[in-house]
């Protein structure tokens, strides 16, 4: 958010004083507030003045929050019994900065991502992970691979509504939300918490029953 400019308005002034209406405008923002009368020799900038909490709920609003991305494996379809791996990439999972300034009041603002919160559709709780969760890597060995955001689905989604062209287009809704931990600081040693932000994308994903192969028998 660019400085806040100070901008006098043409508006009929207040009866029986001299003086004009001044609103605050921010150059990427539009116009905050509802409109101040500022008697003559009183200093638009003092009687406008915002505090840094003000600020910084103003900055929280501009942070460029990115929507998460899913990660899955296996992939394109989940398979019943088996663990479904969910992640989201690295590069979405990193803490933000927003400053703003009004006069000689500023403020900032700290985003940091805490968790991802997955729910995978099939009518089963939505479950949490600490972090944005573990890629599964195809070119190294299964069983030195670990992850503790994963999901196992004990009925394939063969019961849910057609969705497609295809008698196979039937799919479970999954919704994952990523949620950021806010703090800012400002002018004069002020700071603070702000409440926990998010951002959810939902995306289809069919889960099938897995074959059984008969490999030998006796007789």
């Amino acid at each position: 958010m660019q400085p806040v400019i100070y901008q006098g308005l043409p508006l009929p002034t207040a009866a029986g004083q001299s003086g004009s209406w001044w609103q605050q405008y921010c150059n990427n923002g539009g116009w905050y507030g509802a409109p101040v009368f500022v008697p003559d020799g009183t200093t638009p900038a003092a009687a406008l003045q915002v505090s840094p909490g003000t600020l910084a709920q103003r900055a929280m609003n501009q942070l460029p929050l990115p929507t998460p991305t899913a990660r899955l494996n296996p992939s394109p379809r989940a398979l019943v019994n088996l663990p479904e791996w969910f992640w989201v990439p690295e590069s979405s999972w990193a803490t933000l900065r927003q400053r703003t300034q009004a006069g000689p009041v500023w403020a900032v603002v700290v985003a940091r991502p805490t968790s991802t919160t997955w729910d995978p559709g099939d009518g089963s709780p939505a479950f949490t992970c600490a972090g944005p969760g573990t890629p599964y890597v195809a070119s190294e060995p299964a069983d030195e691979q670990h992850t503790d955001c994963s999901y196992t689905y004990r009925r394939s989604s063969a019961d849910q509504p057609q969705s497609g062209p295809d008698p196979n287009d039937r799919f479970f809704t999954v919704t994952v939300t990523t949620a950021w931990s806010v703090t800012w600081s400002g002018a004069g040693g002020t700071g603070g918490t702000l409440p926990v932000m998010t951002r959810s994308t939902s995306f289809p994903l069919a889960v099938a029953e897995r074959d059984a192969v008969v490999t030998g028998g006796s007789g």
